[in-house]
């Protein structure tokens, strides 16, 4: 139970689940019951899926419900030994999913609330900055079965774990940083 506490129910996540529960309760008082949103967009940044209001705004909160209790049961589940070497990681990364579903939800209430929001580009940039946050973190991890880059071959050698992870993480980052250049180009209007 503490290592659920130390892994998915850190501080800053139960902050980044009442922020998300606040915005969800939030959207149901004043965005108009018979709303419809767009909730998926093509490669094209156009939108090419749209729901009631209900299934608009439930859409996150079941995502993260589902993604948090996933994890608590991996981290239950698995022998202590192998979760400690990813925890560190794994927690960062959760926070950092949460970041996003929060910043889609509010893009969201945003739009159903008639502003203009630019979802692509607020997708793009959330995802970029997953990438960035999962890249500087995948080389400060220690070898284990429960997170980062899990093969026969970085598990047997810890200078191989270290050496890809850092490789890895790098190459993550840079896509990070490419990714919201991208998303900051005024080429998706």
């Amino acid at each position: 139970r503490r290592m659920i506490r130390d892994v998915v129910l850190t501080r800053i996540n139960l902050l980044l689940l009442a922020l998300l529960a606040a915005v969800t309760a939030y959207a149901f008082v004043a965005v108009p019951a018979d709303a419809i949103l767009p909730v998926h967009w093509g490669p094209d940044g156009q939108a090419d899926r749209f729901a009631g209001r209900t299934e608009a705004f439930l859409m996150m909160p079941v995502i993260v419900l589902a993604m948090c209790g996933l994890f608590a049961a991996i981290v239950r589940y698995m022998p202590r030994e192998q979760v400690e070497g990813g925890k560190y990681g794994l927690g960062v990364i959760i926070s950092a999913l949460l970041v996003l579903f929060l910043t889609i939800q509010s893009g969201l209430l945003l739009t159903g609330l008639g502003m203009p929001v630019a979802m692509v580009q607020l997708i793009m940039l959330g995802m970029a900055l997953l990438l960035i946050v999962t890249g500087n973190v995948l080389p400060k991890s220690q070898p284990n079965r429960f997170a980062g880059i899990r093969l026969p071959w970085t598990l047997a050698d810890h200078a191989n774990w270290r050496a890809t992870h850092r490789l890895v993480g790098m190459l993550m980052m840079a896509g990070g940083f490419l990714l919201a250049i991208l998303a900051l180009l005024p080429i998706h209007q």
